[in-house]
C-alpha cells in the first residue's frame, strides 16, 4: 500500500511539475559593434519593425549614482499597441510579460551582448492556447529585430 501511494505521488508530481515550473532560458547574441552603437542599432531596428520603445533602464547610469562603476548595461522595453489591444482584454495576466524587453550589456571580457527571453516562452507560462500563435509570431519579429541590429 505504501509503495502504491509513493508511486501515485511521483506520477502526480511529475504530471504537475511542467505546469508549475517552466524555466525560460535567455537567448544571447554577441554584437561586433560598440555598446552605444548596438543600443542605437537596436532602437532603430525596433522602430523599423513597427514597434514602439516605451521605456528602458540604464543600469550603468543608476550604478554611477551610488558611486559604482559598471560597463554598459541597458534594458529596452518595446511593444506594439495593436498587439496589446488584441491580447490584454482577454488575457490580462499577459501584462506581466508585455512590453517585451531586450537587454544590452558589456560582458566580463568587454564584448557586447544582447539578451532576451523568447515571447513564446514568456506567454507559455500562462498555458493558454490562444497565446501560442501570438507568442511564435513575436518570436519571429524579435529575432528579426536582433538580426537587423547586429548586421
Amino acid at each position: 500500500m505504501r509503495t502504491s501511494l509513493a508511486a501515485l505521488s511521483v506520477v502526480l508530481l511529475v504530471g504537475i511539475t511542467p505546469a508549475v515550473a517552466q524555466t525560460q532560458v535567455p537567448v544571447v547574441r554577441t554584437s561586433s559593434k560598440s555598446f552605444e552603437n548596438t543600443v542605437a542599432a537596436l532602437e532603430s531596428a525596433i522602430q523599423a519593425k513597427g514597434f514602439m520603445i516605451v521605456g528602458g533602464v540604464d543600469h550603468q547610469n543608476m550604478l554611477r549614482m551610488v558611486g559604482a562603476r559598471a560597463g554598459g548595461s541597458r534594458l529596452l522595453e518595446f511593444g506594439k499597441p495593436d498587439m496589446m489591444k488584441q491580447l490584454l482584454p482577454q488575457n490580462p495576466e499577459i501584462g506581466l510579460t508585455m512590453p517585451l524587453r531586450v537587454y544590452v550589456y558589456e560582458g566580463p571580457n568587454g564584448g557586447v551582448l544582447v539578451s532576451y527571453y523568447k515571447p513564446s516562452d514568456l506567454f507559455g507560462a500562462f498555458q493558454k492556447k490562444a497565446l501560442e500563435g501570438p507568442g511564435m509570431m513575436m518570436d519571429q519579429a524579435v529575432a528579426e529585430i536582433i538580426a537587423a541590429a547586429l548586421k
